[in-house]
């Protein structure tokens, strides 16, 4: 039986997988060895080699319990099993697997969505042992393949560190990458200039400010929170900590770049952003190009809007007397 198992796992690996793990344990290279062997880098192959050996024990003690995927009498759509086989059993792309049926519920992206997360809740709320089982495997292989197959709103978090990181190098790129009318813009909406009672964001402007980032004390209220939390922006309570934050920013995104720093670098950045008082709303949301366009752009348009409307507060006593009034 432990052969059948073993075999039935084994074919459920890429041939990438299968070598890495063939090299490793059958003939005992070293992680350097191996990646020099499948010309991959080095930090690559110890991501490679993480994966074939987890989906490996994943496939090998499903398959211990139960013969296939799924169960004879099952209680998902036939679709779905065959889009699940597929993604697991022969590792093709999510197109892949929905090529063959050809109709929307497995091909228009929407559609598609909600057909594989009513599917998924299927599994999860059986009480059968065997669904659950199916329905864990799925979610766990999910996480570890080089591809995700579920839809975004079900998602595990990547197994992944470094694949973590790509979210964030790409959010503080963009921070920085702000123009200086926009940063001058959110100084002069939220400066505050009492010392007592604030909270602190910072803003980057790496040509402008001595050193590259600008400590801008704010409000503190909820709703300057809000608006800056819609700005994706982190807020701190303490000023040091601020500091802290920008100095960071800067230093990965000017300073020289080496394998050794971006290993210091990010346990200390995350460690930091958690220690923003909204670090939950911001952190929460997805960081997209669109998404933060869209923000600074209204941002900059609520700006003009609140600039007309004072202008108009102050025009309103110097409006023309009505003619009427000079005369008896």
């Amino acid at each position: 039986m432990d052969g059948l198992v073993d075999n039935k796992a084994w074919n459920c690996l890429t041939k990438e997988e299968q070598q890495s793990l063939s090299l490793s344990i059958s003939y005992g290279k070293s992680s350097w060895e191996v990646g020099e062997i499948m010309g991959i880098v080095h930090y690559k192959y110890l991501e490679l080699k993480e994966r074939s050996e987890r989906l490996f024990r994943l496939f090998h003690d499903f398959f211990e319990l139960h013969d296939n995927i799924f169960k004879p009498v099952r209680c998902v759509d036939q679709r779905f099993v065959d889009y699940i086989e597929a993604c697991i059993e022969r590792r093709v792309t999510r197109k892949q697997a929905s090529d063959p049926f050809g109709d929307a519920a497995m091909y228009v992206a929407p559609i598609k969505t909600q057909f594989l997360i009513k599917q998924m809740s299927l599994l999860k709320e059986s009480t059968d042992p065997w669904d659950i089982d199916t329905y864990k495997l799925i979610m766990e292989f999910d996480r570890w393949n080089n591809w995700r197959i579920l839809p975004r709103k079900i998602q595990q978090p990547s197994a992944y560190k470094r694949r973590n990181n790509r979210r964030d190098i790409f959010y503080i790129k963009y921070i920085c990458s702000l123009d200086s009318e926009q940063v001058q813009n959110l100084i002069d909406q939220y400066w505050y200039s009492r010392k007592k009672q604030c909270y602190y964001f910072v803003v980057f402007d790496y040509d402008r400010f001595d050193d590259g980032y600008q400590i801008v004390p704010v409000k503190k209220r909820d709703s300057t929170l809000e608006k800056l939390s819609k700005l994706y922006i982190y807020v701190f309570d303490d000023k040091d900590m601020a500091d802290v934050y920008g100095y960071l920013v800067v230093e990965f995104q000017y300073g020289n770049k080496t394998a050794k720093k971006g290993q210091a670098f990010w346990p200390n950045y995350r460690q930091t952003i958690e220690k923003a008082v909204n670090y939950n709303s911001v952190n929460n949301l997805d960081f997209y190009a669109e998404k933060l366009d869209y923000a600074y752009q209204n941002n900059d348009k609520q700006k003009l809007l609140n600039f007309e409307k004072r202008e108009k507060k102050k025009r309103k006593g110097l409006q023309r007397a009505n003619e009427n009034s000079f005369y008896i």
